[in-house]
């Protein structure tokens, strides 16, 4: 089964997640000093966010740096954050183990935010 890629973008100085699709129409826009994609990837302007190929039990795909409410049977009811590690998603909670993303149903989760717009989520 093929897995969608697809980004989003953390602006560090617009303070605002934009699509990446937007950025791929001034990739080679010399005002923007990017010359090639891999330009666009190699600057300290975005942080690039991979979407994860799953959506959550709303239908909202899930994206690195998301903020996810885990169900509590399955999950123990903690926000936690999508990383990429090692080869895989996972749901990463300051309380408990690491869990594989995509090891269980994502429609037992729930986007509630971000790591850059929602960073309070995570104390609860």
């Amino acid at each position: 089964m093929k897995r969608e890629i697809e980004f989003r973008v953390w602006d560090i100085e617009e303070k605002e997640i934009i699509d990446f699709n937007y950025l791929e129409v001034y990739k080679d826009l010399d005002a923007g000093g990017f010359f090639n994609i891999q330009d666009v990837f190699d600057n300290e302007v975005w942080i690039f966010m991979q979407y994860t190929g799953l959506k959550d039990k709303n239908g909202k795909k899930i994206f690195e740096g998301d903020i996810c409410w885990a169900d509590e049977y399955t999950f123990g009811g903690l926000n936690r954050v999508v990383e990429y590690r090692k080869g895989a998603f996972f749901l990463y909670s300051p309380k408990n183990l690491p869990t594989i993303l995509n090891f269980f149903d994502s429609s037992e989760i729930e986007v509630t935010g971000n790591i850059y717009d929602n960073a309070e989520l995570l104390n609860h």
